[in-house]
């Protein structure tokens, strides 16, 4: 299950970014007009998906124990997305995955 999590992260991330970068009227609807806050969201979302890749080979290919690091994450990714539905409500399109996101990163930390 963690290397689902991590999967979906990898999913979910790569066209996001790519989307975001362009600045349509959809990406500026979910998450507002370009802004240094939005482009410190992307840097966010990026720590995330190299931390994601890097742990997913960590799972498949050393021998080191990297699940505490996956675990860190993951929490991480879940109080995050949680706190999302706090401040902009749960109708927000962006909060609506975040907590389908989290319900996995959940089911998987249990």
């Amino acid at each position: 299950m963690l290397h689902a999590s991590l999967v979906l992260n990898i999913i979910v991330l790569t066209p996001l970014l790519w989307a975001l970068s362009q600045d349509t009227s959809g990406m500026s609807e979910a998450f507002g007009p370009d802004s240094p806050a939005r482009r410190i969201l992307s840097a966010v979302y990026f720590a995330i998906l190299l931390m994601s890749i890097g742990l997913l080979g960590g799972l498949v290919f050393s021998e080191r124990d990297v699940v505490p690091h996956v675990v860190a994450l993951l929490v991480m990714q879940v109080i995050y997305k949680v706190t999302t539905a706090v401040v902009l409500g749960v109708a927000h399109p962006v909060v609506v995955t975040n907590l389908l996101i989290s319900a996995v990163h959940m089911t998987t930390l249990l």
